[in-house]
């Protein structure tokens, strides 16, 4: 081995050990650098010289190893340190971090790029770029489709993401309402209580007698009086009400002999008159006459609706029998629907309890009384209402007027407390809304608009346990302007836009590549990577993240340099020694040649 391959040993191996402080120093340069990965290198041995071939031992001589001779390092191993940084919170919801493997995909100058760096910005035009040196941040771009959602197609090439790609969410009509929870069987039902059930009764021979009432249901909008006097049933009628207890109609059912009704010009029943042996007097009969009247309608009160029977003759003091119309139990859950022009309205959903027995419950719709529907039915003159002043009855016609038969339906529970299909009666809710002629208020002129929402009560349930009904779930919305758009906390990468009217829709997702070999990437400064030839990149390589091998992306925090500052000083000290003891093979390989030219002297 000669002197000069001694100094050419050194000299490689002194150029070698000024790369690897090259790389230490690059590495503890970028100890704070967001995403960095630091880089390593490994020294292999160079060739070696065959000074002795091996010898088999032959029995008389041992055997002879083969011998070799050094030539130093050759060409150092140099690679990246894929292994992930720690992660820090920063509170910044565009600075994001991969957990996991997977790099975010950017375009830089025309070119697809790869990176750990999530040290995201906007730019004036909203777009997502890396801060250090404006490339954009690629992925799927979301378009809003027919029903208001969006779609997204991962399979498409990619493109550059934006955070305001829809800043404008249409109105949507309101087409569905899911209902669902309890109605509490236990309540009370609706019914009648009597004020008084006996009363004295004077005819024109000043008797008295005792006269005894009975009120029975016989429908769920219908009872029946009977007047009894000994016992004897004298008179039955049935009354109709409507959903508040105002009288529909009076209805004979049966007279007792000697008992006759009195009617007025129009044939409308107005009393009775009753002949019938007196035991007090000489003449042979006497008369008992007894005008009644009923109001034809009677206002809704906290507790029912109350209406009288007046029994009057002449100038006596009349006896009145003062009966109130209990309601059932009402429960009542209010939601905003949207109708086909985009406007909301508040509307209230009224259960009542109609009957325990049968198991079923009544529902009425109303639009909010200030509704400048119900205001504008209000001021109509030919529907004669004192809009000042309007009455319960007013505002049950002027929803009458919107909903028509749609406005009310039927619920009924069978023994498990279930809804009855069959029998329960739930309309598709059809709202007629006429624009509006007679408001004052400008802010309350709408032009005409519809409601075709279905009604979807199966998860409502008759159990006895408390009210818990509540709308679930409607799927009308008014429009809304974007408000701002954020990352998805959960990893998934997708942007979500979030509008004025509280709606949320995706507008985009952040791809996510990964490579075979992570250490076939290639550094291409600005700390970024291009896939090299021996990266494994195809078609497989930009996905979602979760899939596959990909990690998480989490906004709000950046990925740590995973420099190690200790493990970096020990190298810088290694190297420093290591480089010292090459450059002294070349210093005494120098000197030995020294020697040999002064031995020719």
């Amino acid at each position: 081995m000669s002197l000069e391959r001694n100094i050419y040993i050194g000299s490689h191996s002194v150029k070698n050990y000024q790369t690897k402080l090259d790389i230490h120093g690059n590495n503890l340069a970028n100890v704070s650098t967001v995403g960095f990965k630091q880089t390593r290198m490994n020294s292999v041995e160079s060739f070696q010289e065959q000074l002795h071939n091996a010898v088999e031992s032959d029995g008389a001589t041992s055997q002879l190893n083969s011998q070799e001779g050094g030539f130093g390092q050759s060409r150092p191993h140099i690679y990246i340190d894929s292994r992930n940084g720690i992660l820090q919170e920063t509170g910044n919801p565009l600075d994001l971090a991969v957990e996991g493997d997977g790099y975010f995909m950017v375009e830089w100058d025309g070119q697809k790029r790869f990176t750990r760096d999530g040290n995201f910005a906007l730019d004036k035009n909203k777009s997502i770029l890396l801060e250090g040196n404006g490339a954009h941040l690629l992925g799927w771009l979301g378009s809003l489709n027919a029903d208001g959602g969006t779609d997204l197609n991962v399979t498409a090439p990619t493109q550059r993401l934006a955070l305001d790609s829809v800043s404008f969410l249409p109105a949507k009509t309101s087409t569905l309402v899911d209902f669902s929870s309890n109605l509490n069987s236990e309540s009370p039902a609706r019914n009648m209580t009597v004020d008084k059930s006996v009363f004295p009764m004077v005819d024109e021979r000043r008797n008295t007698m005792e006269y005894s009432s009975r009120w029975d249901r016989t429908g769920k909008n219908e009872f029946q009086f009977t007047l009894h006097q000994n016992g004897e049933e004298h008179i039955k009628f049935s009354i109709p009400v409507d959903t508040l207890g105002n009288m529909t109609d009076l209805k004979i059912d049966s007279l007792a002999d000697g008992v006759e009704l009195i009617k007025d010009d129009s044939g409308k029943p107005t009393g009775f008159s009753w002949t019938y042996p007196s035991p007090l007097h000489d003449e042979p009969e006497a008369t008992l006459t007894r005008l009644f009247s009923l109001p034809s309608r009677s206002e809704l009160k906290d507790t029912g609706s109350a209406f009288s029977f007046r029994l009057s003759n002449g100038s006596e003091d009349p006896v009145s029998l003062n009966n109130e119309f209990l309601m059932g139990t009402i429960h009542n859950t209010t939601t905003r629907l949207v109708d086909t022009l985009g406007n909301s309205h508040s509307v209230t959903f009224a259960f009542e309890n109609m009957s325990s027995e049968e198991s079923f419950w009544e529902y009425r719709v109303y639009l909010e009384e200030t509704s400048p529907y119900i205001q504008d039915f209000y001021r109509d003159p030919a529907n004669g209402i004192n809009f000042n002043n309007p009455t319960r009855s007013d505002y049950e016609r002027a929803n009458q007027a919107v909903f028509g038969s749609s406005g009310t339906g039927k619920i009924v529970f069978d023994n498990d407390g279930l809804i009855n299909s069959s029998q329960s009666q739930i309309p598709t809710l059809i709202a007629n809304l006429p624009a509006t002629r007679f408001v004052s208020d400008p802010a309350q002129v709408r032009p005409a608009a519809n409601l075709n929402t279905k009604l979807d009560m199966d998860l409502i349930t008759g159990f006895g346990a408390p009210f818990s009904t509540s709308v679930r779930n409607q799927n009308g919305y008014v429009a809304g302007d974007l408000i701002r758009s954020t990352v998805s906390s959960n990893g998934d990468g997708k942007i979500i836009a979030n509008f004025t009217n509280g709606q949320a829709r995706i507008l985009g997702q952040i791809a996510i590549g990964v490579f075979t070999n992570a250490q076939g990437l290639v550094r291409d400064g600005n700390n970024m990577f291009r896939a090299g030839v021996n990266a494994g990149e195809d078609n497989l390589t930009v996905n979602i993240p979760s899939s596959g091998r990909r990690g998480l992306i989490r906004p709000g925090f950046l990925e740590a340099s995973n420099v190690n500052m200790i493990e970096e000083f020990t190298q810088l000290i290694v190297t420093q020694r290591s480089l010292q003891a090459n450059s002294k093979i070349i210093t005494t390989a120098d000197s030995l040649l020294q020697t040999g030219i002064g031995i020719k002297r």
